[in-house]
């Protein structure tokens, strides 16, 4: 019918036109951050890997410990999962938006500091 409920879409229709192109929502929006996200800690993870396979040096095991500090900060950042009564509900993850672009922009300086600019093969 002409009368629809858009209000638990992804992504609304054209405003335009009827096969126009969609116009985003802050769920959306929200839910490629969280995308983007997974792939950082899954390239800052492969990373960690390459380094604890490559020769010993004074170099590698600074970049491991700076790998692993991040994935540690990374970790504590998400929070736990708790689950009391039948109900579960996310605990303890960060909330402040300044420090968790300052934890993206680290992992990313990171990222770029050691060469990886590629995807992560899963």
């Amino acid at each position: 019918g002409s009368q629809r409920n858009f209000g638990n879409n992804w992504w609304f229709p054209s405003m335009t036109s009827k096969y126009g192109e969609p116009m985003s929502t802050i769920r959306f929006e929200l839910m490629r951050e969280g995308l983007e996200d997974h792939e950082y800690l899954c390239m800052l993870s492969d990373q960690i890997n390459r380094t604890k396979k490559s020769p010993k040096s004074e170099s590698s095991s600074a970049v491991l410990a700076r790998g692993k500090a991040l994935l540690k900060r990374a970790e504590a950042a998400g929070g736990s999962y708790m689950g009391a009564g039948g109900e579960y509900y996310f605990e303890g993850y960060l909330q402040d938006p300044i420090k968790l672009l300052a934890l993206r922009h680290d992992i990313g300086e990171f990222l770029g500091a050691n060469g990886t600019s590629r995807q992560v093969k899963r």
